[in-house]
């Protein structure tokens, strides 16, 4: 049996609302809704030794961290299912309040942690799929924004030589905030004829994101700026044209399936300086696959994948350092990164689903 000391009593409550709408003989309405509340008390410790040529650094912490945690999602679907046609369009809100007091004893100096993290979010996913004689025709659009604010507080203040002059002051406050809007539309066709199976799908998407970032330290009462290495302002949008062919065989034992990708992307962005920085490209990224079943268990495949080119995303390019813990500084400032990429594998699968062993 497991022993009483390894036993986890939760502290969460959950409530929950579900409701299925008929509205005709096609439509239906589903409503689900959830709330959840749950609050956690972790203790912990760590010892760390740090070896360097000329010196041996060491340091341990003792962590009393209390979570507090409140989760909300509603979520309205109509569908509709009828002989020409599926239909179905969610609508999702989503938010989030998260708080973690941490009291922490590191080399007999006492640190007071508190961090307030909330989520927003709201979408809508659409998506119809038409059935014709010879093919399917499928539209789907996805349009969803969602904002991230949070702030961590620290007492006492911590790094004063760094952040205030060499001056002494009570606490250093770090906000940060995430603002991004994503939206992407296409349209496909699908078609099957014999042995053979293609799907030709073009479409856009388009997202803007904004990054804010500011460090303040108080004393008195009186919060001010850090310094202006501790800022971060980035505007950041990215759109992308693409088209997507496939087809696919199939014949007994032997299943052939080939995609080629193609997009163009163009990506505009600024920092708290205000210069725009522009990249763009074609990227290219076709793959293949080829199966083969040579017996019931045994199954040998091959892939092959290219990318000429990717990019990296905005995380990667704000600037401006942000801190995370009492001791630990981010900054991310960097060009924007590309990179391209290729893939061969051969893999050789075996599965015997009348003998299996559960660990």
């Amino acid at each position: 049996p497991l022993q009483k000391n390894r036993y986890l009593f939760n502290n969460a409550h959950t409530v929950s609302f579900n409701q299925l709408v008929p509205i005709d003989s096609i439509y239906q309405l589903r409503i689900n809704s959830s709330y959840i509340n749950d609050y956690q008390n972790l203790n912990s410790s760590v010892s760390s030794r740090f070896y360097l040529p000329f010196d041996t650094v060491a340091f341990s912490e003792v962590n009393s961290i209390y979570k507090g945690i409140n989760l909300l999602q509603t979520d309205l679907s109509l569908m509709a299912n009828s002989p020409k046609y599926y239909l179905k369009n969610l609508l999702r809100l989503q938010a989030s309040w998260l708080q973690d007091k941490g009291l922490l004893i590191t080399n007999n100096n006492n640190i007071d942690q508190r961090m307030n993290a909330r989520f927003f979010n709201i979408s809508n996913d659409f998506k119809i799929i038409k059935t014709r004689r010879k093919n399917i025709l499928e539209w789907a659009s996805y349009i969803g924004y969602a904002a991230q604010p949070q702030q961590l507080l620290i007492y006492p203040g911590l790094y004063a030589y760094l952040l205030n002059n060499n001056s002494p002051y009570n606490s250093v406050l770090q906000k940060a905030e995430i603002r991004n809007f994503y939206t992407d539309s296409y349209l496909s066709v699908r078609k099957r004829k014999g042995k053979f199976s293609s799907t030709l799908k073009m479409g856009v998407n388009w997202q803007h994101k904004v990054l804010k970032s500011y460090l303040f330290t108080e004393a008195a009462g009186v919060f001010k700026n850090a310094a202006d290495s501790f800022s971060s302002n980035l505007n950041w949008s990215r759109l992308r044209i693409y088209s997507e062919a496939s087809l696919s065989y199939e014949n007994g034992a032997l299943r052939v399936s080939g995609t080629m990708p193609l997009s163009f992307t163009a990506i505009n962005y600024s920092n708290k300086d205000g210069s725009g920085i522009r990249k763009d490209g074609v990227i290219i990224s076709p793959n293949l696959s080829v199966m083969l079943q040579l017996s019931p268990k045994w199954v040998w495949g091959n892939t092959f994948s290219y990318n000429n080119r990717n990019f990296g995303e905005a995380e990667q390019v704000a600037e401006g350092y942000i801190l995370k813990t009492y001791r630990n500084f981010s900054n991310n400032r960097s060009s924007l990164p590309e990179q391209s990429s290729y893939n061969v594998s051969s893999y050789i699968n075996f599965r015997d689903p009348l003998k299996t062993v559960f660990l």
